[in-house]
């Protein structure tokens, strides 16, 4: 990340258009952000946006609305990241519970890509486990006994363990249960590929923080 100023910008497109404009820029030039007005443009994917307090409040108010079908409380202590490539830009929601919480990749239309959870007290920016899904290392076990049936949907052949809708988001009780009954079973949650690129915090629920 570096700061840049440009003596005249006028880009029609992106509506930037200012004298002595100061701006920073991501990943080589993927995006800019104007920190003044919050403006952001993204070059991968050919977007540009304000990110006002509204918005962010709109957005959180949509991923409360997702985490109730499954009957989770979201975190109030939440921070906000805006990560940039040179394909797309995303704002990322960390929400920090006291032993792990919730990470949301969202695009610039508001669109919610991704919505996992993770484990602990992370730093930086989240890449969260994907809902519903394990990973089994070694032999996977025949899950013939009916009581599975209300944890496991199903499997497939790639060691990927696929639970019930209830279990979505609580996959470490379902972890516990399986280790009890296979106790030299490696299982793994299953998280999002790490992507490339670069990021910048924007905003935290914490004053000053």
């Amino acid at each position: 990340m570096k700061k840049i100023s440009l003596l005249l910008l006028c880009i029609p497109f992106y509506t930037f258009c200012a004298e002595n404009l100061k701006i920073l820029e991501l990943d080589s030039g993927s995006c800019w952000i104007e920190e003044s007005t919050s403006k952001i443009v993204s070059f991968g994917d050919n977007k540009s946006f304000t990110l006002d307090e509204d918005s962010v409040e709109n957005i959180i108010l949509a991923i409360a609305t997702e985490l109730q079908d499954y009957k989770i409380d979201i975190p109030k202590k939440w921070k906000l990241y805006l990560h940039c490539n040179s394909f797309a830009t995303h704002l990322v929601f960390k929400f920090q519970g006291v032993d792990g919480g919730i990470c949301a990749w969202v695009s610039p239309e508001g669109e919610l890509d991704f919505l996992g959870n993770f484990k602990g007290n992370k730093k930086g920016l989240c890449n969260g486990a994907i809902p519903g899904q394990l990973l089994v290392y070694g032999d996977t076990p025949s899950f013939i006994d009916p009581i599975w049936g209300q944890y496991i949907k199903n499997t497939t052949n790639l060691r990927k363990i696929i639970l019930t809708k209830e279990y979505y988001f609580k996959e470490d009780q379902v972890i516990e249960k399986l280790k009890e009954s296979f106790p030299d079973l490696k299982i793994e949650r299953n998280y999002m590929l790490r992507r490339v690129g670069e990021h910048l915090r924007l905003r935290s629920s914490e004053l000053g923080k």
